[in-house]
């Protein structure tokens, strides 16, 4: 049962973080109205996984500039375009 639960254990962590951070934008009601059950057909869930790309993607360029791509999926050559790093 575990394998098929669609919870976000990443949305429980940091949701107060971001929607203190969202204020009063409009998709801080969409987020803030979330059960955080990542179904296919729920825009939150789809706005936040989209926002947590971009915040993992802002982390890791902040924190490794020269490596920042291949820790993000670049291939070591245009054989093997992506990586597993991540």
């Amino acid at each position: 049962s575990f394998q098929m639960d669609r919870t976000s254990l990443v949305w429980r962590e940091v949701r107060t973080a971001v929607l203190d951070a969202a204020g009063d934008l409009p998709a801080a009601g969409l987020l803030r109205e979330w059960d955080g059950v990542l179904s296919p057909d729920s825009p939150a869930a789809t706005l936040f996984e989209m926002l947590l790309g971009e915040v993992i993607t802002a982390v890791v360029e902040t924190r490794a500039p020269h490596s920042a791509a291949r820790a993000l999926g670049e291939g070591f050559t245009p054989l093997v375009p992506f990586n597993s790093f991540l």
